[in-house]
Parts: C-alpha cells; sequence; structure tokens
C-alpha cells in the first residue's frame, strides 16, 4: 500500500504547484478603456499613425459605400424613367402611324372643306417610248 501511496502523493504533489500559482492580472479591462488610460500608454503612442491611417481608410470605406449605394439608386431611378418613356413613344408612334394613313387624314380634312373626296379612281396613262423620249 506504500506503493500506492507514494505515487498518489506524486501525482497529488505534481498537481498542487500547478493549481496554487497565482493568476496573472488581466491587462486589458473596460474600465481600462473607458477612464482612457489606454491613450496614455506607449503601445497607442507609438502606433497612433497607423490607427488615424486606419481610421482614414475606414471614413473613405463607409463614404465610398454610400456614393455607391446613391449611385445604384439613380441608375435604377432612370432606368425605370426610361421603360415608361418607351413605353409612351411606342404608343404615341402607334397613334401617328393610324392618323397618318391616308384615309385618316381624308376623313379629318373632308369636314374643313380643305380636301374634296374624289369618287373616280385615277386613270393610267401609257405613254411609249418614243414619247416619253420627245417629252424628255
Amino acid at each position: 500500500m506504500s506503493k500506492e501511496e507514494n505515487t498518489v502523493k506524486t501525482v497529488e504533489e505534481e498537481v498542487t504547484p500547478l493549481a496554487t500559482k497565482p493568476r496573472k492580472k488581466r491587462k486589458f479591462s473596460i474600465l481600462f478603456l473607458l477612464n482612457g488610460e489606454f491613450l496614455q500608454k506607449d503601445y497607442f503612442l507609438k502606433n497612433l499613425p497607423f490607427f488615424l491611417f486606419v481610421a482614414v481608410i475606414l471614413a473613405i470605406y463607409i463614404a465610398n459605400a454610400y456614393y455607391a449605394e446613391n449611385k445604384i439608386r439613380e441608375i435604377t431611378q432612370t432606368e425605370n424613367e426610361i421603360k415608361e418613356l418607351h413605353a409612351e413613344f411606342i404608343s404615341l408612334q402607334a397613334e401617328l402611324t393610324e392618323k397618318c394613313k391616308e384615309y385618316q387624314v381624308s376623313k379629318m380634312l373632308i369636314p374643313t372643306g380643305m380636301l374634296i373626296s374624289d369618287s373616280v379612281p385615277p386613270r393610267v396613262i401609257n405613254v411609249s417610248i418614243a414619247d416619253y423620249n420627245k417629252i424628255y
């Protein structure tokens, strides 16, 4: 039994020195941030230009994101306006095509008296080549 006790004691002796070591104090805490002590440390002061550089880059990144979002909104709005104008163009073109037909024009001008409808169809005039050469 002494052998077992010796092994148990050695295991206990090995474990207890590790457990009894005091823990190190935490150097970084919320209170350390809130009271502003970190601003006075050499590490912060030595790396202050780098922190300022990172802050400027971060501000540029945020500004770029806002700029891109605004441009996307403008592009979407312009695309919608183009679609609406294209639809209006197609409908107006269809109306114009319909109103420019000869039948529609004569129908609109007869009541004004500017155009008199002729019920006699036009005749075809045949000209021989010899007569054509005389004329021209």
